[in-house]
């Protein structure tokens, strides 16, 4: 062999040295970098997943919360009346439609406590109204009853509880007392509800509870609260129908298994599919509410497909390697192989940008106590969604006719901000509508006909109706390719799911706290606003040195009239003398319902004269007004009214209450029909 072919034989050698070493440097690269990839792919799901369950104990929590607020708006019916009848607490509980804003309830009921020495008197009552075979149930003796004598709806399975005594149960009279103690809700462990009649097809189940006081009782202590408990409003559930609402998607990324106490199978109250001893993550949560504590345990369902999404990594960078062996040239493989990767990290990035960015919008969310909040957090959030397109949020009027622009992204749209509803496609059909710049075939929606751009239309719904909707278009007169309206179809549902969430139940919660602190007769503010805003009012005229008025009146006479024509012709009168009052206020003046047929005004920063003035002005209306019950008028109705002045008469609540009571106690002993002033006042 030839020094020079010796030496090509070498330099081949060598050559092939180098390209072995950089072909084994690339595989050992592409496995370091797809074990990075794994890792990275698991943390960020696991996160995601956290994440996720984080978010699902929220929704719990929270409807929970408003099941809390149904009853703490049913306890105010006892605060605004000493007496409750059985249609009054029928017609509340149907005004609510639970049945359609918190689907899964079993009913809302009253309990009523009952000393030994009244039972036989009690039963015979409740049996003459109707109800001949009403008794206390379990039999035996006891220290004190309960029995439950309302519960809507009285049907089906409920009929079981009429009567019932949930005080003689260990669990259910735990939760009882510490509702009584505390003055708040309470709910219990998990119990057998006395509504299950089929054993094959029980349901585990649960009550909450809360307290109702007598009116006039003081209940600042434990044992205050304790004297004073006439009863309890409450709701019993089954779990499975109610948590079956609640997690009912089938594409969901989770199973759930829901526990009353430690994650034990005798304390298991839900389960959305038995737990999957090889699923990839789990955790457990506590879930505090009401005085007790649940667990709810999460672990990843077959959607959160990280397995597969692992495999097809293995597969891609597996196929490298093997394109790797086959080609033998270093560069080309390398430059495939940086192609690929470097695509699969972009995708994976944008894909946890994408669900950091939702998971943190709904976290977000979650603090929003207005709409408009909800839309300036939006603004923020949707150009980084979306980048690249312009667009923005239109919700629909009280009266379904024209939608309005709540807020937009990127450049001004070339659509109106506000439109009628029938010109929108996605409103009408309840379904996305998306649109092409270049087809001759897509009908644009009316409220898009003068624009050129492509354009998306995604519906916002609440129980299948349009409530909303966002509009998304390109930035330029170009049409969004196949793979991008997928993909920001995807995202668009997400967010069109999230936002009518929250919107939805800040509509539902603004609807329950108007309900908690209103009358349902009158529909003034009950006595529980009343006392609070009285309470704000006196700290207000102590930090800026002004005055106020506390009016206390009450319409005279007014047992002769219910006695004499019936509590039909004296609700009358109570809605007329309500309806002057509500006309009667100005400024910052709060008109309240005390109690019966006594009424409170509130009136900040008045003069004598002028509130004398005013006074007489109202009782001189309340004289004029015509009313009549059955094309019969009834007699003229007066009030006498009592004044009490901040801080002549009072520095406090209770103490301005008093001297207005007195006053106008000594306004009944001088003749009704007029005006008295407080002791100090005078």
């Amino acid at each position: 062999m030839s020094i020079k072919k010796r030496s090509e034989d070498q330099k081949e050698n060598l050559r092939e040295i180098l390209i072995g070493l950089a072909f084994v440097a690339i595989v050992v690269t592409t496995v370091v970098l797809w074990l990075n990839l794994r890792k990275s792919t698991e943390e960020s799901t696991k996160n995601s997943f956290e994440e996720l369950a984080f978010t699902q104990r929220g929704m719990l929590i929270d409807r929970m919360k408003d099941y809390e607020q149904v009853l703490l708006g049913a306890s105010g019916l006892f605060a605004a009346s000493d007496h409750v009848s059985r249609a009054e607490w029928r017609k509340y509980i149907d005004a609510l439609h639970l049945d359609q804003t918190l689907p899964g309830i079993q009913g809302v009921g009253f309990t009523k406590m009952i000393l030994p020495e009244d039972k036989k008197s009690h039963e015979q009552s409740i049996r003459q109204e109707g109800y001949p075979e009403y008794k206390i149930t379990p039999d035996g003796q006891r220290e004190i009853y309960s029995s439950i004598i309302y519960l809507e709806p009285f049907s089906g399975r409920n009929i079981r509880a009429f009567g019932y005594d949930m005080y003689s149960e260990p669990i259910r009279r735990a939760a009882m007392r510490r509702a009584a103690a505390t003055g708040k809700p309470a709910w219990t462990s998990k119990v057998t509800l006395v509504q299950e009649d089929d054993v094959k097809n029980s349901q585990p189940g649960f009550l909450v509870y809360v307290p109702i006081y007598e009116n006039q009782k003081p209940i600042l202590t434990t044992k205050e609260r304790e004297a004073a408990l006439i009863g309890y409003v409450y709701s019993p559930f089954r779990a499975w129908d109610m948590m079956g609402k609640l997690f009912q998607d089938t594409n969901r990324l989770f199973e759930l298994q829901l526990f009353a106490g430690s994650p034990q199978k005798e304390n298991l109250l839900y389960e959305t599919a038995p737990l999957n001893s090889q699923a990839i993550f789990k955790i457990d949560l506590p879930v505090l509410i009401g005085g007790t504590e649940w667990t709810a345990r999460f672990w990843s369902g077959p959607n959160l497909n990280l397995k597969e999404r692992l495999n097809d990594q293995l597969i891609r960078y597996s196929a490298v390697v093997g394109m790797e062996c086959l080609l033998f040239m270093a560069f080309v493989i390398d430059s495939r192989y940086r192609r690929r990767e470097h695509k699969a990290k972009q995708e994976l990035e944008n894909a946890n940008r994408e669900i950091g960015l939702i998971a943190s919008l709904m976290q977000q969310l979650q603090g929003c106590n207005e709409e408009k909040q909800i839309f300036t957090l939006l603004r923020k959030i949707m150009g980084e969604l979306f980048p690249g397109t312009n667009g923005g949020f239109y919700m629909l009027n009280t009266q379904g006719t024209e939608l309005s622009c709540m807020g937009v992204w990127g450049s001004p749209l070339s659509i109106p901000g506000m439109f009628k509803s029938h010109s929108c496609f996605a409103i009408q059909e309840c379904q996305m509508r998306c649109v092409s710049h270049s087809s001759k075939s897509d009908a644009r929606c009316d409220h898009a006909a003068s624009s050129q751009k492509s354009y998306i239309c995604m519906p916002l719904l609440n129980r299948g109706q349009g409530i909303g909707s966002i509009y998304l278009e390109a930035a330029s007169e170009e049409d969004f390719s196949e793979s991008l309206i997928k993909h920001y179809t995807k995202l668009l549902t997400s967010v069109a799911d999230t936002i009518s969430l929250t919107v939805s139940n800040l509509r539902l919660k603004d609807s329950l706290k108007d309900l908690s602190i209103r009358d349902p007769l009158t529909g003034l503010y009950n006595r529980r606003y009343m006392e609070e805003g009285l309470e704000r009012e006196i700290d207000r005229a102590r930090r800026i040195g002004r005055s106020i008025a506390v009016v206390l009146l009450d319409v005279d006479h007014f047992k002769k009239i219910n006695d004499q024509y019936g509590h039909e012709a004296g609700d009358i009168v109570l809605k007329h003398v309500a309806d002057l009052m509500k006309d009667f206020r100005s400024g910052s003046d709060i008109v309240c319902r005390f109690g019966g047929e006594e009424f409170v005004l509130i009136l900040p920063d008045m003069s004598p004269q002028n509130l004398s003035d005013r006074m007489n002005t109202l009782k001189h209306n309340i004289e004029k007004m015509k009313i009549t019950y059955r094309g019969e008028q009834l007699p003229v109705t007066t009030a006498s009214i009592g004044i009490s002045c901040f801080p002549e008469d009072g520095m406090d609540r209770d103490a301005l209450l008093r001297s207005a009571d007195l006053a106008m106690y000594r306004a009944k002993q001088n003749g009704r029909n007029r005006i008295e002033w407080s002791n100090a006042g005078a």
